[in-house]
């Protein structure tokens, strides 16, 4: 990503020995899915729910996945989340939606032969968004909403 390196200097050169010390206290007794919780610790450039949502499935990747606003195109996945400009605020309902979404990836990792991650279904997403299939998505997502 072109702002990879942008992002991962601020946080360098911001986050501060207590952050990273409350970080440690917190991240082994985080509780599900916990974006409120990784929001209070006020880490430089993890303030909106999407670069948690990174964090949070970086952390267990065997559980959680990603949430990026590029998914939002997704209308089945959009009228769940507040979005206030460009961002995805963390809130308790967006907290819950994104638990949501978690669900349904693990919901369809389950049904796939061999089993999937939640993660790895949220990157089929990812495709079918961007190659245009946005219809495809929905209609999968509305589905699994079924299961």
């Amino acid at each position: 990503m072109g702002t990879r390196d942008h992002h991962v200097e601020r946080f360098r050169s911001s986050v501060t020995v207590e952050q990273m010390e409350r970080a440690a206290s917190l991240l082994p007794q985080l509780s599900k899915p916990g974006i409120l919780e990784l929001r209070r610790l006020r880490l430089p450039e993890f303030g909106m729910l999407t670069f948690l949502s990174k964090l949070r499935s970086f952390l267990d990747p065997e559980k959680y996945c990603v949430l990026d606003r590029k998914l939002l195109r997704i209308p089945a996945l959009k009228s769940d989340f507040k979005v206030s400009g460009k961002a995805i605020p963390v809130t308790v309902g967006n907290e819950r939606a994104y638990q949501r979404w978690v669900d349904l990836c693990g919901r369809i990792a389950d049904t796939l032969t061999p089993p999937r991650r939640p993660v790895d279904v949220e990157r089929g997403f990812f495709h079918l968004v961007d190659t245009g299939q946005i219809a495809v998505a929905d209609s999968i997502l509305r589905k699994a909403a079924d299961i």
